[in-house]
Order: structure tokens, then sequence, then C-alpha cells
């Protein structure tokens, strides 16, 4: 795997590559200048359409909202939203509800005094954790960086 720090680009080929774009696709000094209030942003004075956003089909309306609402649950009933965290965790495998689940869940086992509910908090919380690292629509990095810290110690 390779390191952040191996992926960065240093200063001086940063500058170099900046250079090299600037006089690629330079504006040259007899272009016209863009007056205030002529800008045309969203495409309307050329007679574009702007796309809405119900236009696109891959939003996924029902998790965010079931996911609004339990972010407002969790303030008043937690079991409750813990429950549905799992339900939009497992029934839609929505990265952020399986992360959130799991930290619910950390919040149980802290009050657990019995070594066998431990290790069966552990499990699940790492399966959820696993899950939401795991996930093909979006990898969740900061879910990496938690399991990160869980195998370290």
């Amino acid at each position: 795997m390779v390191s952040s720090t191996e992926l960065r680009i240093t200063i001086p080929a940063l500058r170099q590559k900046l250079n090299e774009l600037a006089n690629k696709f330079s504006i040259p000094l007899d272009a016209p200048s863009l007056f205030k209030n002529e800008l045309d942003f969203d495409g309307l004075k050329s007679g574009e359409s702007v796309p809405e956003i119900n236009d696109c089909s891959e939003i996924e309306e029902e998790v965010p909202v079931i996911l609004f609402i339990l972010r407002a649950l969790w303030r008043k009933d937690q079991i409750m939203a813990r429950k549905y965290f799992k339900e939009a965790a497992d029934d839609y495998n929505f990265f952020d509800a399986q992360c959130k689940y799991a930290v619910s869940l950390l919040g149980g086992l802290c009050k657990e005094t019995d070594v066998a509910a431990k290790d069966k908090f552990y499990d699940k919380i790492i399966r959820y954790f696993e899950l939401a690292a795991n996930n093909p629509k979006y990898r969740y990095l900061d879910v990496m960086y938690y399991l990160g810290d869980i195998y370290a110690n």
C-alpha cells in the first residue's frame, strides 16, 4: 500500500507543473475583461437548462432522510435510534449508518461488566466498522482510522 507521503508532490515539482499549465493555457493580453454582472455561471443567458437535483438518478433519497431523522432521534431515545441505525446499516448497506451503529455500541460497551457480553460488543463493533470501511459505494476513511486504532491497541 502506498503511503500518503509518497503520493504528495514536492513544492518545486508543483511550481514547475503550475508554470507549465500557465504557459499552456495562458490568457492572452487582448482577451476581453470580465465585467461585473456579465458572467454566465449557470448558463441561463446562453439558453442552457440548469439540471435539477431531482434529475440525478444516482441520489438515493430515502437513506439521507432516514439518517437525518435518526440523528434527531438519537438526542431523544438512543435505544430506538440504535435500532434504526442497525436497520439502515443492514437493509440499505449505508456506510454512515454502519459507522453510527458501531459508535452507538461503544456506549453499551462501557456499561457492560460481563466479559462474554463485552466480547460480543467488540465483535459487533468491529464487524460494523469493517462493513463501513469496505463499503463499495464509499470508503469511509474515519472508520479505517478507528479500525487501525482498535487493531493497534
